[in-house]
């Protein structure tokens, strides 16, 4: 055989065993696509995200929480998988009455970027509310499949999970009658009151009272091709993906950036550019909502501010009315009793703090709009 024959010969070989190789990673592929059943009843262990305080946080406030991957516990759920939660009612603590949360569960994201809609309610992971199956799976108990639960300013963590014996809003009803078992003791056991400080790590569990249903995939075939000869290829699975689904899920925001190149979008202050780090810069989410990182632009705006890091929470002081917001919140508190809505929760993605415009304008005293032809948000003193 002669060199040409030969090299023709081995190049052959290669695409074969290439085309090979790619269609048999494609069939792995298809057959990854799996189906998970939630049904009423099922519990979800979570760790949470972002911390939630009787004291700061407000009804309507927005958070996440990291689904545990604990054999069996997460329903098949793969590892990174988050739920996002809502705050549905609080009360801040009152003489001898506790500070109360109550909180919703409503949509899942997987780590691919798919998200699925659920009906979720909250759950202790105690022995007194849920089993345990044989294959690792947790149930609600019968006692406590419908009933309504909240956390309450009591315990080690100040955040004990007790019932509503109410349908009333939190806000209606009167607090002595309010909670359920466990209140009473704790009243008699002269514990004190406190508001709810719950930080991030702090583990609950997720009820699902309307069944849904699930498509994970365990395997994504990624194809690079470097030119028109070679194509180079690995299969990675969700596990392994899983460990930078944080950084995924923090420039989708709630499955956020549509925008492909974040890096475009600036900020002007008057006639200055803010400068920001290559690795966070402003982004736009899927509902349009321009978010940027606050540090610069207070920094290039001149006003003071503090960070909380137990709280999370940011509060800018260089205006004629100091205002605050924390993680995970899209109230903004200005001067300490007026509270603000703003169009997104603000957000921590990789180490940052990103906030809304509305914010920017209220923290500056500035004006701010979005210019869309240049793709540049404008702060204008007035």
């Amino acid at each position: 055989m002669d060199l040409v024959t030969q090299t023709t010969f081995i190049r052959t070989l290669k695409a074969a065993a290439l085309g090979f190789a790619l269609s048999a990673m494609a069939s792995t592929a298809a057959l990854a696509e799996r189906t998970i059943r939630l049904d009423p009843g099922a519990v979800i262990p979570v760790r949470l995200n972002d911390p939630i305080s009787s004291n700061n946080s407000q009804k309507g406030d927005t958070f996440t929480a990291t689904v545990k991957s604990a054999e069996g516990e997460d329903y098949g759920l793969p590892p990174g998988t988050k739920v996002d939660g809502l705050i549905t009612g609080v009360r801040p603590q009152r003489d001898k009455d506790p500070g109360v949360i109550e909180v919703a569960f409503q949509r899942v994201r997987l780590p691919d970027g798919r998200s699925y809609a659920i009906d979720g309610s909250l759950i202790g992971l105690d022995n007194k509310s849920v089993d345990r199956r044989s294959d690792g799976r947790l149930i609600a108990k019968p006692g406590h499949q419908n009933d309504r639960l909240t956390f309450a300013g009591y315990g080690a963590g100040a955040g004990l999970i007790v019932g509503l014996l109410t349908k009333h809003p939190l806000e209606d009803t009167a607090l002595g009658g309010l909670l359920g078992y466990g209140f009473g003791a704790l009243q008699k056991s002269h514990s004190n009151a406190r508001d709810v400080v719950l930080k991030p790590g702090t583990e609950m569990g997720v009820r699902i009272d309307r069944r849904t249903t699930i498509t994970a995939s365990d395997v994504q075939v990624k194809l690079d091709r470097r030119d028109s000869d070679k194509a180079h290829y690995r299969v990675s699975s969700d596990r392994e993906d899983g460990a930078n689904s944080d950084h995924r899920d923090g420039l989708r925001g709630d499955r956020a950036v549509d925008n492909p190149d974040p890096t475009e979008i600036g900020v002007m202050i008057d006639d200055r550019d803010v400068r920001f780090e290559s690795t966070a810069r402003p982004i736009i989410n899927r509902n349009d909502v321009v978010l940027v990182p606050i540090v610069p632009v207070l920094r290039a705006a001149k006003i003071p501010y503090t960070y909380d890091p137990k709280l999370e929470s940011l509060r800018a002081t260089g205006t004629v009315d100091p205002v605050r917001i924390a993680v995970g919140s899209r109230i903004a508190v200005v001067n300490g009793e007026r509270r603000v809505r703003l169009e997104a929760p603000a957000q921590r993605i990789n180490g940052t703090m990103y906030v809304p415009m509305k914010f920017l304008a209220l923290a500056t005293g500035y004006a701010a709009h979005y210019d869309s032809g240049s793709k540049t948000v404008v702060l204008t003193s007035k």
